[in-house]
């Protein structure tokens, strides 16, 4: 039985700005990274050991506040609307590469630890159950996940 992949649960609209599901062509997606217009670093008051691939779960809730700070601040990224996003499963993976304070993305919260982020990859929609802090997932969810992403996961049941 293979290990289990591990998730993270991001309120919308940050699941999506790690994703960036709008943009699917390789060099396009280098583009924005190096323009700081895919989220690279997620912001937490813990830091994690974890290393590698790491599954993105949207949770339930939406980031109201945040949502309008992004447009407000970042005009030129094309969020889409609240009622349009994604809520309730996993939406996506990444790969942790580290965890540091002070990292110097434009994403980077100063005073919490930067989670890394690199090769963000959106999947699509797959309903799940989030929980806190980065969670295993269980049996029943690993064969979902299987049958659902198997080629882009390298996922077996």
């Amino acid at each position: 039985m293979p290990e289990p992949m591990v998730a993270l649960s991001l309120m919308q609209p940050w699941a999506w700005l790690c994703l960036r599901p709008d943009v699917t062509e390789p060099f396009a997606r280098a583009v924005l990274v190096l323009k700081g217009e895919i989220k690279d670093v997620e912001n937490r008051t813990w830091r994690t050991y974890h290393r590698g691939p790491l599954l993105i779960h949207a949770s339930k809730r939406l980031d109201k506040h945040g949502y309008r700070w992004v447009q407000a601040t970042f005009p030129q990224i094309p969020l889409p609307r609240m009622n349009d996003l994604q809520l309730g499963g996993i939406v996506g993976r990444v790969t942790v590469r580290e965890c540091v304070r002070g990292h110097q993305s434009r994403w980077a919260a100063a005073d919490q630890w930067n989670w890394v982020l690199v090769d963000q990859r959106p999947l699509s929609y797959l309903p799940m159950r989030g929980r806190r802090s980065v969670f295993p997932l269980e049996a029943s969810e690993m064969a979902q996940l299987a049958a659902h992403h198997a080629p882009q996961l390298e996922v077996r049941p």
